[in-house]
């Protein structure tokens, strides 16, 4: 999971080692530049954060290195620094064959204080979040994390608008399991239409179709009107951030990261949860707008 610092990732612990999930995480090997924004459970900016993150492979090529350092947005130094060393996966976190990755608590409960963390990779760029909820069971908090290689002059994305998302988007799904061994490969398909004040998602894959009906307000899409009521906060970067409205109790929900990588590309991350709570799988979703 992640570290208890609001501004930054849990450490996962190095734990059952995985040689395909290794070489995938390998993919995030390097300098990256960037910054922790922490916003509110609306979306509300509260502190910016310059950030350095570094992945380097021992000389063996037995371990890897990260040193994350934040800085004072007002005098450039360090505000806080974090050193781990990994010498395999953990078993809460699961990587996809760019690098993407999903990690999160083995089980959420109503009760708990517990967060999830999403990577999206895309060239020289990298876009992460950490979604962490309170023990009232809502959100509480997220944490925008957009960087860059070193050296690289990628740049950011503008901000994501609802007109970016609507239309049908035809999509390619991997999705992995917690057990580490478990893959599937299927086809997605998602339509997203305003009509008038009314905003319908629906979502459909050969295992489940769901409908959803919500209103926009600001970077916030509602949809209290759906089986599973969730939120979806538009971000800079063209990222969204999708949550449930409350973790629920007996009833299997998810949460997810996207990314508008071109007008008509679009990524998804969603990390799933049963009935009770437990982790069950992430797929990563790359769709196109038909």
């Amino acid at each position: 999971m992640m570290q208890s610092s609001p501004n930054a990732p849990f450490p996962a612990n190095p734990a059952h080692p995985t040689p395909s999930q290794w070489d995938n995480f390998l993919q995030n090997l390097g300098e990256w530049q960037g910054s922790f924004t922490r916003m509110s459970s609306q979306g509300v900016i509260q502190k910016d954060s310059p950030s350095n993150l570094v992945l380097e492979e021992s000389p063996q090529g037995a371990s890897v290195r990260l040193t994350l350092r934040l800085f004072d947005p007002e005098t450039g130094e360090v505000d806080w620094e974090r050193v781990l060393d990994f010498t395999s996966v953990s078993p809460n976190i699961v990587y996809f064959e760019d690098g993407a990755f999903s990690r999160g608590a083995l089980h959420i409960s109503p009760f708990s204080q517990v967060g999830a963390e999403f990577c999206l990779m895309a060239g020289d760029r990298r876009l992460r979040l950490v979604q962490l909820y309170g023990t009232d069971a809502h959100l509480s908090q997220v944490t925008l994390i957009r960087e860059k290689r070193a050296g690289s002059d990628a740049p950011e994305r503008s901000p994501l608008v609802l007109e970016n998302l609507l239309g049908t988007w035809q999509g390619k799904a991997v999705t992995r399991y917690a057990d580490h061994t478990t893959v599937e490969r299927y086809e997605t398909r998602l339509v997203w239409k305003r009509e008038g004040d009314r905003i319908t998602r629906h979502w459909q894959t050969p295992h489940e179709t769901v409908a959803a009906i919500g209103h926009h307000a600001g970077s916030t899409l509602l949809f209290n009107e759906a089986e599973r009521p969730m939120q979806v906060l538009l971000l800079p970067d063209a990222a969204s951030s999708t949550t449930p409205l409350q973790v629920p109790s007996g009833q299997p929900f998810c949460s997810e990261i996207g990314w508008l990588l071109e007008p008509d590309t679009h990524q998804r991350i969603i990390r799933n949860h049963d009935t009770n709570g437990n982790w069950i799988s992430a797929t990563h979703i790359t769709e196109y707008r038909s």
